[in-house]
């Protein structure tokens, strides 16, 4: 049943995701010279095999989105590796643990959301 629950919540997030990058798509400023303008900052919070991570961060980086940043809250060996490649191949990408994001973001804690 837990299984259940967060393979629900997971698709969920997922569909929430693309509608966000859809919407995103839609109302997206034209582009600015680099270095005008400001783009958008995103805080991924991720666990276990995280299945859509990959495409979901491509889809965002198509967008106006400056930096993603991946909180691994338990993330697969698997996912992990997933990613680690991610972060290396994009300057935009930044794989942090939930204790790092309140250090960035000059915060005294941070606790990542919950599955229901």
């Amino acid at each position: 049943m837990k299984l259940i629950a967060e393979a629900g919540t997971a698709f969920l997030l997922c569909a929430a995701v693309v509608c966000a990058v859809q919407l995103i798509r839609q109302v997206r400023p034209p582009a600015a010279p680099c270095g005008e303008g400001m783009g958008i900052c995103l805080l991924i919070a991720v666990q276990g095999d995280a299945p859509e991570l990959e495409s979901t961060v491509r889809a965002l980086l198509s967008g106006p989105t400056r930096c993603i940043l991946i909180a691994d809250c338990g993330l697969s060996p698997e996912a992990r590796r997933c990613a680690d490649i991610l972060q290396r191949a994009h300057d935009e990408v930044m794989l942090l643990s939930p204790e790092e994001i309140p250090k960035l973001l000059g915060e005294t804690k941070w606790t990542p959301p919950t599955t229901p």
